[in-house]
């Protein structure tokens, strides 16, 4: 539950080719919000998540060109990704290790706390939780696109 992926386990996964991991450490979503969510211009939706409430995320260039019909079970996911970590020496990791490293590598941008947990799609606690509706949408736009920066930066010259 602690662990996030180092830069040079990004540079490996990005060239595994696998284009719904490299999707799911880009946007931060789930394995089913990405397998049943739909692209709705600039953004990824889901009406429904594990909270009961629709997402959004938007899609930078890099994340819109990872989207294929990804049609395997989040079973099947894990097993190929360990499978994976196994043959390259990769210290295993899970899918939901990738939305840890996405939150905190947005944290490490510089992204506020509570934009990060808007981008996670996470309910906001005590009196935010109650009073702040504002979905910081410009706030979580400019954040998809710094870390897509950020990782374009990493499995280029990382």
């Amino acid at each position: 539950r602690d662990r996030t992926l180092t830069d040079a386990e990004i540079v490996a996964l990005w060239h595994s080719g696998e284009t719904l991991l490299r999707f799911l450490l880009l946007t931060g979503l789930r394995i089913s919000e990405a397998q049943k969510g739909y692209r709705d211009g600039s953004r990824w939706r889901r009406d429904r998540t594990k909270n009961g409430r629709p997402h959004w995320v938007h899609l930078p260039a890099l994340a819109a060109e990872q989207i294929e019909p990804w049609t395997t079970s989040p079973t099947s996911v894990q097993s190929k990704l360990s499978r994976w970590c196994k043959r390259t020496s990769t210290e295993p990791f899970t899918p939901h290790d990738l939305r840890r490293t996405f939150a905190t590598r947005l944290a490490g941008l510089g992204v506020a706390p509570h934009v990060v947990e808007k981008c996670l799609n996470h309910t906001m606690q005590g009196v935010m939780g109650i009073y702040n509706r504002h979905e910081y949408e410009p706030e979580r736009v400019e954040a998809a696109e710094q870390w897509a920066g950020a990782v374009w930066e990493i499995v280029t010259y990382g």
